[in-house]
């Protein structure tokens, strides 16, 4: 794509709105880029200012006789595409909207910002906004926000769609004595979104850590393809809002009900190696880590505290972890500490170096500790105590973090007496918290992009299914497709179903059920239903003939009661498979990331225990079993407690197929196999029940 070089560098920039009055935005704008010593030559537009803090100003930029790189707009909304020409005409390359009263305030505002956008449009001339904060670029020393500060250079980007968090973390940082290399608020991104920036920062020597808030994503492929590329060199911490999903009420499937907006949205920024702050303090907390440490090679960890409660409180957290695990120390490590620490402390994991610990042994502790090579990272806990010497154990500390790329990390915790201390430790750029959870969930997100680093992208397996047999089904049936014709679509693509027959008359259903064997299953067979249970469409465990009779008059009845408008198709027959274990797989096309596979348990309790994990297709063999073992209840399929486990192979198979059947055929929009029934280790699985919503 083309440089956005001229927002971050321009020779020139033009204030239009620029006003003597210091209550107004424009001489905030103004000012800011004044104030801070940018170098490139500045044009005041104003229609009632001769001149603003020493400068000439002119009425429109086609008054200005040199060229104008950038143009910061701050007049009423009205106004703006009238100015939006006037800079086409003039050339400009670039511009600055940051301007309200447009989409976000309604129709009429939505007409508006699209006016502006076909101008620029016409003139090839970007735009970042309406309705932002601006922009800040350390390195060119510009600001051309209404921000009230200025953060140091340091080589952290920033990126928010809402100007209140722009402002948030932008005070934050100077509290914390945290700089940034570029800060933008993108608005209503009428034209540039969170894709350019991230393009256009790759490749940016000064940016090493991105920062992002974002509350929507319009472009899915282009957002996976570029941070897919930007993560495998510099980490993109991301947190999103709007993960509530209204649309939800209004799907179908069990599938559909539970694979909200954030869910796709999750399962990218997992396939995209993008770290995901799930709060504000997240931000913060892993901006610290970031920008301070060494990516871990491992995710052992050694725990140093000079208080006993505090540190198993943080083995706990560790233990309770899927991504750390607590260090084996090693036999030399273990005499070193036996040597240097009194005979009362704790040379296990966690090392307790006792409440009368002063800097030296801290210092002790933290040496032999950080030389085990069973251990990837540290975390040194130190409560106020009496003999406590708090300012020369964070010294000792910093000192330390110097020498070593394993990451270090403190939590001092407590208030006044430990204050010195922290702020040592930050100006010294060593991660502090005031409480241990913070310091462990900063380790994970270090460790989980770790293990991002060393993944390697799988080469899709090339399968053997019936795709021209799938795809004669969807035409026959013209989409209206009931349960018979779904479990042959999963039949074409490898996936193993059970046998089915369908019926139209009780007689017939006795043939049938006489043929798949006792017990029978009789479900009703229509494209307008999809939940069959809830209207008595199902009736199971049918013993004989005579059950089955009155099994199918009494589906008949039921579904006519509940919906008598539906399309009957007839009534179908299965045997009624009773062993195994009930898992669901499913399928989802999303608006913003497209097809996405889900699994989880089974059955009726889907829906209420919700635990299920989301893959973006295509999927591989690999990730499909790292989703089977992802689930809280996975020990349940790997043999909990002396049970037999299940056939895990078959389930990932399942999954593969499934991501392939929505590849192919984009018209289904949402599928369930719900249950798929696993036998043992080695004796596969069955597709029981499945719909497809097209």
């Amino acid at each position: 794509m083309a440089s956005l070089d001229f927002f971050f560098k321009p020779k020139s920039i033009a204030v239009i709105g620029a006003s003597s009055d210091k209550t107004k935005l424009g001489h905030m704008v103004l000012n800011n880029i004044q104030k801070y010593h940018y170098k490139g030559r500045i044009y005041p537009i104003s229609l009632h200012d001769k001149k603003i803090l020493g400068l000439s100003c002119r009425k429109s930029v086609l008054d200005v006789a040199g060229e104008i790189d950038l143009a910061a707009i701050v007049i009423p909304a009205a106004l703006v595409p009238d100015v939006i020409e006037e800079c086409g005409k003039k050339g400009v390359k670039g511009v600055i909207i940051i301007s309200a009263g447009f989409k976000e305030t309604g129709a009429i505002g939505g007409e508006l910002e699209e006016k502006v956008q076909n101008i620029a449009k016409k003139y090839g001339m970007r735009v970042l906004g309406p309705n932002c904060l601006g922009l800040i670029d350390t390195s060119s020393k510009l600001n051309a926000s209404f921000a009230e500060s200025m953060p140091e250079k340091w080589s952290i980007a920033v990126f928010s769609q809402s100007g209140a968090m722009s402002t948030a973390i932008l005070d934050w940082a100077n509290a914390n004595g945290i700089g940034f290399s570029k800060m933008v608020s993108l608005g209503n991104k009428t034209d540039i979104t969170e894709c350019d920036l991230l393009e256009a920062w790759q490749k940016d020597d000064s940016s090493k850590v991105i920062l992002g808030y974002l509350e929507g994503i319009e472009d899915g492929d282009r957002f996976l393809s570029i941070t897919r590329k930007i993560t495998k060199e510099k980490p993109l911490i991301v947190i999103k809002a709007g993960s509530s999903d209204e649309g939800t009420k209004a799907i179908s499937s069990h599938t559909g009900s539970l694979a909200g907006y954030d869910q796709a949205a999750e399962a990218a920024f997992v396939k995209a190696g993008i770290i995901r702050a799930r709060t504000i303090q997240d931000l913060f907390d892993y901006c610290k880590a970031f920008s301070f440490l060494d990516v871990p090679k491992g995710n052992k960890v050694a725990i140093i505290t000079n208080a006993g409660g505090p540190g198993v409180m943080t083995t706990d957290l560790v233990d309770g972890n899927d991504f750390l695990e607590m260090s084996e120390l090693s036999q030399k490590t273990k005499r070193l500490l036996k040597k240097t620490l009194p005979s009362s402390a704790n040379i296990k994991n966690p090392i307790d170096v006792i409440g009368d610990a002063k800097a030296d042994r801290f210092k002790d502790a933290l040496e032999v500790a950080e030389g085990d090579r069973n251990v990837d990272m540290v975390v040194v806990i130190l409560t106020p105590q009496v003999m406590t010497e708090v300012e020369k154990t964070a010294e000792l500390i910093a000192k330390i973090k110097k020498k070593t790329k394993k990451p270090i990390i403190a939590s001092f915790i407590g208030g006044e007496t430990v204050a010195k201390g922290i702020a040592f430790l930050e100006k010294e750029k060593v991660p502090v918290y005031d409480y241990p959870e913070r310091a462990i969930k900063s380790l994970e997100a270090l460790v989980l992009y770790s293990q991002y680093l060393k993944s390697k992208d799988e080469e899709i397996s090339e399968l053997r299914v019936g795709f021209e047999k799938a795809k004669k089904i969807f035409k026959e049936t013209k989409g209206q497709l009931i349960e018979v014709d779904v479990l042959k679509v999963l039949s074409a693509y490898g996936i193993p179903v059970s046998d089915s027959i369908l019926v139209n008359d009780k007689e017939a259903a006795v043939k049938a059920a006489r043929k798949v064997g006792f017990p029978a299953v009789l479900k009703i067979a229509s494209p307008d239903i999809l939940h069959k249970t809830d209207i008595g469409g199902v009736k199971l465990a049918i013993q004989n003939e005579k059950e089955v009779r009155q099994a199918y008059g009494q589906i008949m009845k039921s579904v006519k009661a509940h919906m008598p408008k539906a399309r009957i198709k007839g009534v179908t027959v299965f045997h009624m498979v009773r062993e195994g274990q009930e898992v669901i797989i499913g399928g989802k096309r999303d608006d913003i990331f497209g097809p996405m596979v889900m699994f989880g348990l089974g059955g009726v309790y889907v829906e209420l225990l919700k635990d299920v994990v989301f893959q973006l297709c295509p999927i591989t063999k690999k990730k499909a079993l790292k989703m089977i073992l992802s689930i809280k209840a996975s020990s349940l399929l790997t043999g909990y407690r002396g049970q037999w486990a299940c056939d895990i192979d078959a389930i990932a198979d399942a999954i593969v197929r499934l991501s392939q059947l929505m590849i192919d055929f984009p018209e289904i929009k949402e599928v369930d196999i719900n249950p798929l029934r696993v036998n043992k280790k080695g004796q596969g699985a069955l597709a029981l029940d499945a719909k497809i919503v097209l």
